[in-house]
C-alpha cells in the first residue's frame, strides 16, 4: 500500500485550521456589542498618563465567542497602543492549563521577562518582577485569565492578590484585568472584598442562535474548505443541530467541530463532496446512538417508523423531512407486510417516544397554514437501516 498519497493536499479542505478552536477571524459576527463593551471599558488605559486599574468580565456558556472576543480586542487594544506611543502587553492565560498562583503568574512572566527563572520562587516573588519590570519598561499589562472558574475554586489567593495592586502604595498601576467565566455565580464564593472589586463591568455572552451558527458556518466554510464543495443542506443541519432556539446548546465551538469532522470523514471516503451523510456520521462519532440496547427496547411499531424516516430522508436526500412523507413511507410498508397501519394518533405517540429515546430529533414550526413537524436523524442512515432490516422484512 502507497501511504504517501494520503499526505498529497486535500481536494476538499483549502486550510482546515480555519476551523480549529484557536483561530480567530478578522471579523466576528453577532460579537460587535461585546467588544465594543470592552472598547468602552478599557479605553482609559491608552491615555499615557492614566494609570488606574481597569477590570471586567466576560460570562457566557461554552461556545459562544468570549476567548475569540477577548483574544481580538487584545489585538485591537494593542496596535491602537502601539500607533500612540504607548507600550502595552496582552497577556492571554488559560487557567483550565494554570490552575494555581504560581503557574499563572510564572506563565505571565514567562512571557514578558526573557531568561526568568522558571521554578525556585515563590508565586508573589514572581508576581513582584512582574510589577517591577513593567515599571522599568514604562509599560502596562492587559491580563486575560480565560476560564477563570478554575482559579476561583483552586486558588483565590491569586484574584485576591491582583485586585490588591491598587493598595500596595504604587504610584503607577500598570496592570488591568479581564476575567473570563463560564458561570458568573462562581465569583459569589470568594471574600468579599475581592467580590466587590470584580463585580462591575459585566459583558455577558448569550448562546447563539440558529440563525448566527448558520452565518458563522457559511463564513468559516468559505475559508476552510475549496469552493461548492459543502452542501448547502450540511450547513442547515449543524445550524439546526447547534441553535439554542432549535434545542442546541448554542455553541459555535461544537458546530464548527461538526463541520470539520465531517470534512474530515468525505476526505476519507474520497468524497468531491462534504454530504449530509458525512455530517451523519460526524455526529454518531460524538453522540453514539446505536447501541444493541437501545434497539433490543424497540416496539415493532417503532422500529417501522424508523425505518419510514430512514427511507423518507434517504429520498430526499436532505436532513430532514416531514411527517406526511414518513406516514407515506409508513403505509406503504405497512402494506408490504400486510399489517394495519396505526391511526395518525397511535402514529404520533410513537413518533413521541422515538425522540424520547433520542433517536430522531423533532421540530415543530409555525407556517402559515399552521404548525408543520419536521423529523432529522443525526445517526448515518444506511448503518441504521441495515440495523433496522436485521429486524424487518420489508
Amino acid at each position: 500500500m502507497n501511504f504517501e498519497e494520503y499526505f498529497k493536499g486535500s481536494t476538499l479542505f483549502k486550510d482546515e485550521s480555519k476551523l480549529f478552536p484557536e483561530y480567530v477571524p478578522s471579523y466576528l459576527p453577532f460579537r460587535e456589542e461585546q467588544i465594543k463593551r470592552l472598547a468602552i471599558f478599557f479605553k482609559g488605559i491608552l491615555e499615557l498618563d492614566n494609570f488606574s486599574f481597569y477590570r471586567a468580565i466576560c460570562h457566557g456558556p461554552a461556545g459562544t465567542g468570549k476567548t475569540a472576543v477577548a483574544k481580538f480586542f487584545g489585538k485591537l487594544i494593542s496596535d491602537e497602543a502601539r500607533k500612540r506611543g504607548l507600550k502595552l502587553y496582552f497577556v492571554h492565560v488559560n487557567c483550565h492549563l494554570e490552575r494555581t498562583y504560581f503557574m499563572v503568574v510564572s506563565k505571565i512572566a514567562e512571557h514578558l521577562i526573557p531568561g526568568i527563572p522558571k521554578r525556585g520562587f515563590s508565586p508573589k516573588q514572581y508576581l513582584t518582577w512582574i510589577l517591577d519590570y513593567l515599571e522599568e519598561e514604562n509599560a502596562k499589562l492587559m491580563l486575560c485569565l480565560d476560564e477563570a472558574d478554575y482559579i476561583i475554586r483552586n486558588d483565590p489567593e491569586l484574584l485576591y492578590d491582583l485586585t490588591r495592586i491598587p493598595e500596595l502604595g504604587i504610584n503607577k498601576i500598570r496592570m488591568n484585568l479581564l476575567l473570563i467565566l463560564r458561570n458568573i455565580s462562581n465569583l459569589y464564593s470568594l471574600d468579599e472584598s475581592i467580590l466587590s472589586t470584580l463585580q462591575r463591568n459585566i459583558n455577558q455572552f448569550n448562546p447563539y442562535t440558529y440563525f448566527e451558527i448558520k452565518e458563522i458556518i457559511k463564513e468559516r466554510v468559505q475559508e476552510a474548505f475549496v469552493a461548492n464543495v459543502v452542501d448547502e443542506n450540511v450547513i442547515e443541519m449543524i445550524a439546526m443541530k447547534s441553535g439554542i432556539d432549535k434545542g442546541g446548546k448554542g455553541d459555535a465551538r461544537f458546530a464548527l467541530e461538526l463541520l470539520w469532522r465531517a470534512g474530515k470523514i468525505a476526505e476519507i471516503e474520497n468524497s468531491n463532496k462534504v454530504k449530509i451523510e458525512h455530517l451523519r456520521k460526524a455526529m454518531s462519532e460524538i453522540y453514539p446512538g446505536l447501541s444493541i440496547e437501545i434497539f433490543e427496547t424497540l416496539l415493532d411499531e417503532e422500529k417501522l417508523i424508523l425505518l419510514s424516516i430512514c427511507k423518507a430522508l434517504k429520498e430526499e436526500n436532505n436532513s430532514y423531512t416531514n411527517i406526511k412523507r414518513v406516514r407515506e413511507h409508513y403505509e406503504l410498508i405497512c402494506e408490504r407486510l400486510k399489517r394495519i397501519p396505526k391511526k395518525y394518533t397511535q402514529f404520533w405517540s410513537y413518533i413521541q417516544s422515538l425522540k424520547n429515546k433520542n433517536l430522531i430529533n423533532v421540530t415543530v414550526v409555525n407556517e402559515r397554514r399552521g404548525r408543520r413537524s419536521y423529523i432529522s436523524i443525526d445517526v448515518p442512515l444506511d448503518t441504521l437501516e441495515s440495523k433496522l432490516l436485521e429486524n424487518v422484512k420489508v
